[in-house]
């Protein structure tokens, strides 16, 4: 009887852990903090970095921005916008699924 006591308290504990485990991961990307993140709050607080050729890193100049969707909020993708010379940060744009549907992604 303590045998299966101890199996069905292990099942439970297992598939409790898994559900946690996807529920932080569903999370992570709708809980990123995209408030005074995206592009025009970007362009408003260095409005030097904006030129004919694009948006520039404000942290090393450079005009080369590599894109990287890292997941979906209330279905727009959510693209992180990052200096591909020093790798910065610099703001997170939304795309919508009609949009993407679209341009053909």
């Amino acid at each position: 009887m303590s045998i299966l006591w101890v199996l069905g308290l292990g099942i439970s504990l297992t598939s409790s852990l898994l559900l946690l485990f996807f529920y932080l991961k569903r999370k992570n990307a709708s809980g990123l903090n995209l408030s005074g993140n995206m592009l025009e709050d970007y362009v408003r607080g260095n409005q030097d970095c904006v030129t004919e050729e694009g948006i520039l890193c404000r942290h090393c100049k450079e005009n080369t921005v590599i894109t990287r969707n890292i997941g979906w909020y209330r279905e727009n993708l959510i693209r992180e916008h990052v200096c591909d010379r020093c790798k910065c940060r610099l703001y997170f744009s939304l795309q919508g699924k009609r949009e993407l549907h679209d341009l053909g992604e």
